[in-house]
């Protein structure tokens, strides 16, 4: 029987994985509908500055989104100095978002930056982007608060629900009343303010958590507590900026290629790319969920000294991705020229622009995580020079090629990063660890989920061509097909098994 604990800690697991699920969903439904309120050029801009503002927002938290995660887990959630160094910290954080909102602002209007993106009302739309950067930092840093108090379910309702059903909700009354481009920028700002706004009401009002809620009196806090909570603040941030410096880097791997093109190329060819770019996304879903345990399972067996282990885990991981992420490529890598049906004919996808993209965002989720070999057996700093090493090749590349080549271009510069990385972090894995983090036999599915979606698309154009209830059926058979090739000859017989068990319960 399961302890209460354990109840919770299940349920709150549930509850986070659903919000993920919605989010996902909501966000990929709300795309179509803004691609077709405001046609391809509107929604290059729109993708445009949502990825200015993430690049931005994995720098301004100071990496204390992470580092909090750690430390919280090491201190009881009523110390006093405790409580005292997470306030100084989130002080920190705000002061330095909100420095960030004005040196940015002043940028797109006083310096030659202003002159990067030269779309019209760009610098407006930016300013109504960027003023909700210090509400998403307070936010990202109450969830490590959040989550390490046991409350990641409550956190997840604030934050994953509110925001992707004030979205849609939003999306459909801009749709009916006011489909402007700054209105769609105004729903993103408007989204984040309300997460924000929830937390504030559910740590005041409810008093829910002594981490978030509790206040030490200011006499105490100054007599006691000053000397302890500003040194430990300095060692968490200590931590935390190499953190930054790493999850800006990683960012930057997955939309410098995007930021690029917004700069050398058109609204028409950025919002193609875009909406291409956001499609893809979904061969990282599934590689995302499952990676959540590796990093704490890679530490435990390196530590322990399985290295067999370690490598079967690893082996395992990205067979079981492959497979996975090998379907969603497959149909994003062949189908994906005929997204316009979905996202309106002012779309127009080039075939290999699509199979690159989404090769490219394969190899991100299927292998990113072998990073954990590095990051969690001690050899962090390994794994940070090659993902800045990467970053170089993405913005070398993509001076390069995006202004000869365009889209094309951009993809290339994505492709060839992404594949340099991985390669020199097996060569690092291998070196320093002894164990090769990929097998042979992973290349398998990808591949056979390319031949069977060509066939599927072949056929879609020997029964009539590009209609949506066709390309549909052609999907369709193509789900079916990998499906079946999937049961015959990657799923295990122990799996196979539990399938059957499951079908005659079904059937009784």
């Amino acid at each position: 029987m399961l302890s209460p604990s354990q109840k919770t800690s299940g349920f709150e697991t549930i509850v986070v994985m659903g919000g993920q699920f919605v989010q996902l969903v909501l966000t990929f439904g709300t795309s179509m509908m803004i691609a077709r309120i405001l046609n391809a050029e509107g929604y290059g801009v729109v993708n445009l500055l949502k990825t200015l503002f993430v690049t931005v927002a994995s720098i301004a938290p100071l990496g204390l989104d992470l580092a909090l995660l750690k430390y919280c887990g090491k201190n009881a959630p009523d110390d006093p100095v405790f409580l005292a160094t997470t306030r100084i910290l989130r002080q920190i954080a705000l002061g330095f978002s909100a420095l960030l909102v004005l040196i940015l602002s002043s940028a797109v209007y006083f310096t030659p930056l202003g002159a990067i993106y030269t779309y019209k009302h760009f610098n407006e739309l930016f300013l109504i982007t960027i003023i909700a950067l210090p509400f998403a930092v307070d936010t990202a840093i109450q969830g490590a608060l959040y989550k390490s108090n046991g409350q990641a379910a409550q956190y997840s309702y604030m934050t994953q629900y509110l925001q992707s059903f004030t979205r849609l909700s939003l999306v459909i009354l801009a749709a009916l009343f006011s489909p402007s481009l700054e209105t769609i920028i105004w729903i993103s700002t408007i989204q984040l303010i309300a997460s924000s706004f929830a937390l504030f009401v559910h740590r005041g009002v409810k008093q829910a958590s002594p981490t978030l809620a509790a206040k030490p009196a200011k006499y105490e806090f100054k007599k006691s507590w000053s000397v302890k909570s500003w040194s430990q603040a300095k060692s968490v941030l200590s931590v935390s900026i190499w953190m930054c410096a790493s999850l800006f880097a990683y960012g930057l791997m997955r939309t410098g290629d995007l930021m690029f093109l917004g700069a050398y190329s058109t609204a028409q060819n950025l919002g193609e790319y875009a909406a291409l770019s956001t499609v893809a996304q979904l061969i990282l879903f599934y590689p995302i969920a499952a990676s959540q345990s590796l990093g704490p399972d890679v530490s435990r067996d390196f530590h322990a000294g399985h290295m067999g282990n370690l490598r079967d885990r690893l082996y395992n991981y990205t067979f079981s991705a492959a497979i996975v992420s090998g379907f969603v490529f497959g149909g994003v890598a062949i189908f994906g020229e005929r997204l316009d049906l979905i996202f309106g004919s002012s779309f127009h996808f080039q075939p290999l622009v699509c199979f690159m993209i989404a090769f490219s965002q394969f190899i991100s989720a299927t292998l990113a995580p072998t990073g954990y070999a590095l990051s969690m057996t001690g050899h962090h700093r390994a794994e940070n020079i090659i993902i800045l090493a990467g970053c170089g090749v993405l913005i070398a590349l993509s001076i390069l090629l995006v202004p000869s080549y365009g889209q094309v271009g951009a993809a290339a510069a994505a492709l060839i990063s992404v594949l340099s990385l991985n390669l020199v972090r097996f060569y690092a894995i291998k070196k320093t660890i002894g164990v090769w983090p990929f097998q042979l036999q992973s290349l398998f599915p990808p591949i056979i989920a390319v031949i069977l979606a060509y066939v599927c698309h072949s056929f879609d154009n020997f029964m009539g061509g590009r209609t949506l209830i066709i390309t549909f059926v052609s999907c369709l058979a193509y789900t079916v097909l990998y499906g079946i090739f999937c049961y015959f000859f990657f799923i295990q017989h122990s799996l196979k098994q539990k399938i059957h068990q499951r079908l005659k319960r079904m059937i009784s």
